[in-house]
C-alpha cells in the first residue's frame, strides 16, 4: 500500500477558469413559492452569488427571500431581482444563512482562489478515483485545528 495520501475530495467540482461554479440546481423557494432554478458563484467579471429560475416565472421586483433545502439544514437566502422578463428571472444573493447557528463544527472544507504556490512539505498527493500522483500538500498545527491545503491536480 502506497503511503501517499488521498487529495481532499472538493464540495463542488472543478470547472475551468473563470466558469460559474454551480452551488444549487433544482426547487428553489422564490417568495414562498417552489419554482425550479439554479444558484451559482460567478468569479467574472466580479466575485458574487448569483441566481435564476426557469423562463416563465414571475417574480417580485427588488428585494426577496430565496430558499433551498441543503445536506447540512434548510438554507435561507435573501437576494435581490435585477432582471425579468418572459425569458427569464435573475438576481443575486446578499446573504445566506444554511444550518442552525448552533451547531459546533468538527471540520470545515473551504475553497481557496489564487493562492500563492505553496511548497508542498509533506510531499506527493494521489487524485482519487484515477490514481494520479501530484506535489501540493501544506499542513500545519493551528490553536488545536490542523490546517490542511491541497493544491488542485491541474494547477501550474
Amino acid at each position: 500500500m502506497s503511503n501517499i495520501p488521498p487529495a481532499l475530495a472538493p464540495i463542488y467540482p472543478y470547472g475551468r477558469p473563470a466558469e460559474p461554479i454551480s452551488l444549487h440546481e433544482g426547487s428553489i423557494s422564490v417568495g414562498g413559492r417552489f419554482v425550479e432554478g439554479r444558484i451559482e458563484f460567478r468569479l467574472a467579471p466580479r466575485p458574487e452569488v448569483t441566481w435564476a429560475v426557469e423562463p416563465g416565472h414571475r417574480v417580485p421586483e427588488g428585494q426577496l427571500e430565496l430558499g433551498i433545502e441543503h445536506a447540512a439544514g434548510p438554507a435561507r437566502l435573501v437576494g435581490q431581482s435585477n432582471r425579468r422578463g418572459l425569458n427569464c428571472a435573475m438576481g443575486w444573493v446578499d446573504v445566506a444563512e444554511v444550518g442552525s447557528a448552533d451547531a459546533e463544527l468538527d471540520r470545515v472544507l473551504v475553497h481557496w482562489l489564487n493562492l500563492p504556490a505553496l511548497a508542498s512539505a509533506t510531499g506527493d498527493l494521489i487524485e482519487l478515483p484515477d490514481g494520479t500522483e501530484f506535489p501540493g500538500r501544506w499542513s500545519a498545527e493551528l490553536g488545536g485545528w490542523t490546517a490542511t491545503v491541497d493544491r488542485r491536480h491541474d494547477h501550474r
